[in-house]
């Protein structure tokens, strides 16, 4: 695993500071909380020093990928943080929502971290009412909010899972009823 040195995490924060328009950050792309945990903790302290950041969003899909690294240690690390922090899960199906997983949502519910959900709409795993439905009735059973719902990028390689815009929208009307 490629993780960004403690140069590259500075230069970063750098920037963060000389924006002062910056309200929000988010910690994306590859998988942002299999950064070693010192590295974490630094961001958190730094991030905690830039005033005109008010809130910090981690987009993961690790609580579902590997629950059993969701422990006391990284909890207490995500804790660090002492603006609102948003964890943005990526479930794509309620079968990903197992027991263990459950457990792990209510674990950071628990823990003062708001959980929101991102969700790829994909045709062939979750392009039915029924199917987004169940997923979005079993996000908020656990205390996990539905916040976005993607329809894939053109990215080659996926076209495959593509839905139309229409299908989207039509899959949504059958969840509202």
């Amino acid at each position: 695993v490629t993780e960004l040195s403690y140069d590259e995490i500075d230069a970063a924060l750098e920037y963060f500071r000389d924006k002062k328009e910056l309200w929000e950050i988010i910690l994306t792309g590859g998988e942002p909380l299999a950064t070693d945990l010192n590295k974490l903790k630094y961001i958190f302290f730094e991030l905690n020093k830039i005033d005109h950041i008010k809130i910090v969003r981690i987009h993961s899909r690790a609580v579902l990928v590997n629950p059993d690294m969701f422990n006391s240690e990284l909890i207490d690390t995500l804790k660090i943080c002492n603006k609102p922090l948003y964890l943005v899960i990526h479930c794509n199906h309620p079968d990903e929502i197992d027991s263990l997983v459950s457990s792990k949502l209510n674990l950071l519910a628990d823990s003062g971290i708001v959980l929101l959900d991102q969700t790829a709409l994909l045709s062939g795993v979750n392009d039915s009412t029924e199917i987004l439905e169940s997923l979005f009735r079993k996000l908020v059973e656990n205390r996990v909010k539905p916040y976005y719902l993607h329809h894939c990028d053109l990215v080659p390689g996926t076209s495959h899972f593509r839905t139309s815009i229409k299908d989207g929208q039509d899959i949504l009307k059958g969840i509202r009823g």
